[in-house]
């Protein structure tokens, strides 16, 4: 008997004559060209929300592993952890991680762009636009506050672990997917809903894949993957409980804020979803705080209008999904990422880019399968791509060039939301921390004709006068801060400012006053050191000093003056003698 001819694999062939020197070489160039078009950013400091993370906080570093991992969001805290254990607590540091992260993300991003692409465009267009979506979104400006912003490790590691789950899932092969990479799928999905919780709706991401390609608009796929599903929605479901128990206690997200309805929240979503659509095309007006204002009804702002194209948008994709499967997929995609936070639940701010980071991707499928469309030779469709790829990276390069600068980017944030108070308080912080403190103040002063003045407007703008040599007019500001919070913060400074001006009687008794409202604030101590110091009272000042110590051991100031205060007390003591 003869036996078979093997059957040739052209496609398997191909592959294995193709050199791979190419392809490193290009994967080397992106990661090049990253790295230098998010090097200004790198070099930026701490922003915003940043100093509110364990590492910034007073005594943060010194807290064990298992305070930092305690509360929400353990596995961010956890990389947080690791980065300081590591590096020390230098923004450069834990930028470079978010951007090392990015890197990643992009690579699973190629995965499954690839996996999918592919089975519309088999050939090498197919190649080309799977690495095009790739690259765009490791390229496209919108992604910088995600990987500029320290802060942002949520959206970029979450990111990251939500897409590891999903292209394991994914490249399961034709057969139903097994308990081993149910369990991988199941891991990698809890440690992504550890990082943020708006992972939760990996579900209904992988029912939509398997609905429109697996094989193909038929439910045979998601009956074959049950293993999957059953335990996915079982822990998306616990997700969902733990996410809504939290926001019962928060005052910035939820169904607890005052004066913003769930309905008022999803007329101005809407709007808002359009407005991430047409920064997406055309990246015009970045800011890091939007000012967008809340439709109340449907008829405010032309929420009715959004709220009609999105349904006409919606129902579109539904019916051309077998022509236009990849575009339709896309923008379904793009909807269901962005569902948790642009849907009913309130949330403070309306419009921010970074929760951009992964719907992003479900816009780059529309783009792969209209671009096809325009009839043009190999070389020039890899010209239009190439082209578009780096449009986005100078776009990019230039949006880090404001993140490399606090001033720099609060400044051209206040510039596109003038009537918004925020933007122009981190101005005046940011110059603050500058050292430029008769601007700051001035800063300060434009805030409060913005907004009502609260407490910490109030606090900062004292600090501000105070550096600016105005100790007048930041007495003034604490007094204010003070009917508005009686706190042993504000005492403190008040005895701080009185002592500067020689009034050591008086700032004794606002900082008797802060130690009974928190007799463990230490720097009530410290201050109180500096007044007895002053008065040559060296025997109290020693033991302020040492009780402020106590409260703080690594307050090294303090034990200098203990030294001092000692030294002193020594060269009194010779000259009475």
């Amino acid at each position: 008997m003869k036996k078979e001819k093997k059957k040739s694999n052209p496609e398997a062939e191909a592959i294995s004559g193709t050199p791979w020197w190419p392809y490193a070489l290009g994967i080397a160039m992106l990661v090049f060209f990253v790295f230098e078009i998010y090097q200004p950013a790198l070099n930026g400091p701490f922003v915003f929300d940043d100093s509110y993370l364990p590492m910034l906080l007073p005594n943060g570093p010194a807290q064990p592993f298992s305070m930092w991992i305690s509360g929400v969001r353990p596995l961010l805290m956890a990389s947080f952890w690791a980065n300081m254990q590591l590096t020390g607590v230098e923004p450069y540091a834990f930028k470079l991680v978010n951007l090392q992260i990015h890197l990643c993300a992009g690579a699973l991003v190629w995965l499954w762009a690839r996996k999918l692409i592919k089975r519309s465009f088999p050939d090498f267009t197919g190649d080309a636009l799977s690495a095009f979506v790739a690259v765009i979104f490791l390229l496209h400006p919108l992604q910088t506050e995600s990987v500029s912003y320290v802060a942002s490790r949520s959206e970029s590691l979450s990111g990251l672990l939500f897409l590891g789950a999903l292209v394991t899932f994914l490249y399961h092969g034709e057969k139903a997917v097994g308990w081993l990479r149910t369990v991988c799928v199941l891991l990698l999905f809890g440690l992504a809903a550890l990082t943020k919780e708006h992972t939760a709706v990996l579900p209904l991401l992988l029912l939509l894949t398997d609905y429109f390609f697996n094989p193909g608009f038929t439910l045979e796929g998601i009956k074959r993957n049950w293993r999957v599903y059953v335990p996915v929605a079982i822990g998306a479901l616990v997700g969902v409980y733990g996410t809504f128990r939290l926001l019962r206690f928060d005052d910035s997200a939820g169904f607890r804020m005052k004066d913003f309805t769930w309905y008022q929240y999803l007329f101005t979503q809407c709007r808002s979803i359009l407005n991430y659509i047409q920064l997406f095309v055309f990246p015009i007006g970045q800011n890091i705080d939007h000012n967008q204002a809340i439709s109340f009804s449907l008829l405010d702002h032309g929420a009715l209008l959004a709220m009609a194209l999105l349904v006409v948008l919606t129902i579109g994709a539904c019916i051309v999904r077998k022509r236009f499967p990849l575009a339709a997929y896309g923008f379904l995609v793009f909807l269901i990422l962005l569902a948790p936070t642009s849907s009913v639940i309130p949330i403070k701010d309306t419009l921010v880019e970074r929760r951009m980071y992964l719907p992003l991707i479900g816009l780059c499928f529309v783009l792969a399968q209209f671009l096809p469309m325009i009839r043009m030779p190999r070389v020039a469709l890899v010209a239009l791509l190439t082209a578009l790829s780096a449009a986005c990276g100078f776009a990019t390069l230039a949006r880090n060039q404001l993140w490399s600068s606090a001033i720099a980017l609060w400044t051209d944030s206040a510039a596109k939301s003038p009537k918004k108070g925020r933007p122009a308080f981190q101005v005046a912080y940011a110059q603050y921390q500058a050292g430029n403190c008769a601007e700051a103040a001035r800063g300060y002063a434009h805030v409060a004709e913005l907004e009502k003045p609260d407490y910490r407007l109030y606090a900062d703008w004292a600090l501000a006068a105070d550096c600016a040599g105005n100790l007048g007019e930041a007495l003034d500001k604490l007094r204010l801060a003070q009917k508005i919070e009686n706190s042993a913060h504000v005492h403190a400074n008040i005895g701080m400012m009185l002592a500067k001006q020689g009034k050591s009687e008086e700032a004794l008794e606002e900082l008797d006053q802060a130690e009974k409202l928190n007799g463990r604030f230490a720097i009530v101590p410290f201050y109180k050191g500096n007044v007895f110091m002053q008065l040559n009272d060296y025997d109290k000042a020693i033991q302020a000093y040492n009780r402020a110590l106590q409260l703080d051991p690594k307050n090294g100031a303090a034990r200098q003056s203990i030294a001092m205060a000692e030294r002193q007390k020594a060269q009194a003591s010779a000259i009475k003698k």
